[in-house]
């Protein structure tokens, strides 16, 4: 290691800390970390081309911007510009230190591999995405395994819905990936500053027989380009395929941005910690038909605001963006939220409603409330069948609980990330604790309407024991008359069995000697003079068959009661009398 010259200025660079620099010993430094710099780009740059051989402008390093956002322009590195903060030295001059040695790294300026942006490449090529934070093959793998598009050769057209909200008002456009300035409105390289732009995708999940998926609108090439040339973080697009609902921010820093050095420089912070973007993305439990889901960016930079929304009810969103925003030039991004999640929220509630009245209704045919109804009679019996009517009701309203929950903690989550954003970026008349107290409100209206949705289930619950209640004495009637005439025919049955063995004995022996007892003439009725045969034989024949018929009676009782008493369990020694 070399000495340190003794003719080595010090300098006041960054918080006060003192820097001794030798300009030939820096010189070499330099060259060390330009050759390092350079074996690096060739490795980026064989990997690209195995990767894309048939197409130079894709590449998982394609972190570059095509059009290019007038606010990250071709600018020197990051390494370069932090450099160049903490050297005396001008980069691009003659500038001599004290014993007259030139230092100029102009001619090791490093050149950033930039090849031209693909969607295919995405969110390799995204700029804000982070390798040691978001998960790319999660993202990539639900788009091939999770989500239906339209066929490649199908003929519908693939148009959706675009919001500008511009210093001139609101106005709304279709948008067709036909269009030649699709990938430049998706980078919105043509509004100005402050503006936003909202665009709308429709989206459903379908829960089929065998299997789950998510079904969009559009090809799936054409969302590869929205994702890509809009710089959608993977994390976000992860969330669209969440069934249970999630929410989650992340705020992108000037160093963070992928080879793309942003030009604008905070004064008070250090270069690698100025805030670039800030991201948040939102999605509430899905509930029954419904399913929404929003990404939101602002740029510290240039101030504009990106916002996709992807889900249904596409169309009531965008109509309540333009009636809200129709006086206002540059709306706060949470305002823009505030409005979003209030249409989600309306939907919600009138699907509780529509859960309040089928339990009134339930209650009015039950005849049964704990609100009143008192006047109406009970139901009738034979319509007693309403206990598939009420899982139906109560099912309905456990989705709607749980996207109470969820927009309780939305709003919550809210709440606390309007600070992210301060207020001096936008030219409009609002204060922070205005957007939390909004956020705050709709968070208490949600969690009313989760008690509304807990006491309606409670109700079902008191409706489903009354019903069964109900049909478990219908029931009971019905063995009751069934035992009755059991006992009717049972006596019957006696009654049969009596002449039976009263004429049985007589009716065989008769057969028996081919002989009958009595004649019965026009004028009297004449014994046979065998007739002692009958009193002999009969009599004792009836009187034994009628002693077996009560013994066997008997002996069914004694059984019965045995086997009741075995049933019976055993006095336990642990207990005394």
């Amino acid at each position: 290691m070399e000495k340190v010259d003794a003719d080595v200025h010090q300098f006041d660079i960054l918080d006060g800390s003192p820097l001794y620099v030798n300009p030939k010993q820096f010189h070499r430094i330099i060259k060390r970390r330009v050759a390092r710099q350079k074996a690096r780009e060739a490795t980026v740059g064989a990997t690209y081309s195995q990767d894309a051989p048939a197409n130079d402008s894709q590449g998982a390093s394609s972190w570059a911007s095509s059009g290019g956002d007038s606010y990250h322009a071709s600018e020197p590195s990051v390494d370069e510009a932090r450099t160049e903060l903490r050297l005396p030295f001008r980069k691009y001059g003659d500038e001599r230190d004290k014993d007259g040695d030139t230092l100029s790294i102009e001619s090791h300026s490093i050149k950033p591999f930039k090849p031209e942006r693909h969607s295919s490449d995405w969110p390799y090529s995204c700029k804000y995405f982070v390798p040691e934070l978001m998960n790319a093959e999660g993202a990539t793998s639900l788009l091939k395994g999770d989500a239906e598009f339209l066929p490649a050769e199908s003929n519908t057209s693939e148009c959706f819905t675009v919001v500008d909200l511009t210093e001139t008002g609101p106005h709304s456009f279709v948008l067709s990936p036909t269009d030649s300035q699709f990938d430049e409105r998706l980078r919105m390289t043509d509004l100005s500053h402050g503006s936003t732009r909202i665009i709308f995708v429709s989206q459903k999940r379908l829960c089929l027989k065998n299997y789950t998926t998510s079904r969009y609108g559009l090809q799936h090439s054409t969302w590869l380009r929205i994702l890509s040339s809009g710089d959608i973080p993977p994390d976000a697009v992860q969330l669209i395929h969440e069934n249970n609902g999630c929410r989650g921010s992340h705020t992108s820093f000037c160093s963070d941005v992928r080879s793309i050095p942003c030009r604008t420089k905070a004064s008070s912070n250090k270069l690698w910690e100025t805030l670039c973007a800030y991201h948040i993305w939102l999605k509430p439990r899905p509930w029954w038909n419904e399913e929404h889901f929003v990404y939101a960016r602002h740029d510290f930079h240039s101030t504009r605001k990106l916002l996709l929304v992807v889900g249904t009810s596409l169309d009531a969103q965008r109509q309540r963006v333009l009636s809200q925003f129709r006086s206002v030039t540059q709306p706060h991004l949470f305002s823009v939220l505030l409005a979003l999640t209030t249409t989600w929220t309306k939907d919600l509630e009138e699907f509780v409603w529509e859960q309040d009245f089928s339990t009134q209704r339930l209650e009015s045919d039950t005849g049964w409330s704990t609100v009143g109804h008192t006047q109406l009679k009970p139901l009738p019996r034979e319509k007693l069948a309403l206990r598939k009517d009420v899982i139906f009701t109560k099912d309905a309203l456990s989705h709607a609980l749980r996207a109470s929950e969820s927009f309780d903690e939305l709003f919550t989550f809210l709440s606390k990330e309007i600070h992210s954003i301060p207020l001096d970026c936008y030219k409009v008349k609002l204060r922070s604790d205005q957007l939390k107290d909004a956020f705050l409100q709709q968070s208490c209206k949600q969690w009313h309407q989760k008690s509304q949705a807990q006491g309606l289930m409670e109700r079902l619950d008191t409706q489903w024991k009354i019903v069964s209640a109900l049909m478990a004495q219908h029931n009971n009637s019905l063995n009751y008359q069934i035992a009755t005439d059991s006992r009717v025919d049972t006596v019957i049955m006696r009654r049969i069995s009596f002449v039976t063995i009263a004429f049985l004995p007589a009716t065989f022996l008769a057969t028996f000697f081919s002989m009958s007892f009595f004649h019965v003439t026009s004028d009297d009725l004449a014994a046979s003079p065998a007739i002692w045969i009958y009193v002999a034989c009969v009599v004792p024949l009836t009187l034994a068959i009628a002693w077996q018929s009560s013994t066997r009676g008997l002996s069914a009782v004694r059984w019965a009661t045995s086997k009741l008493r075995r049933r019976t369990p055993k006095k336990s020694v642990f207990f005394e009398d």
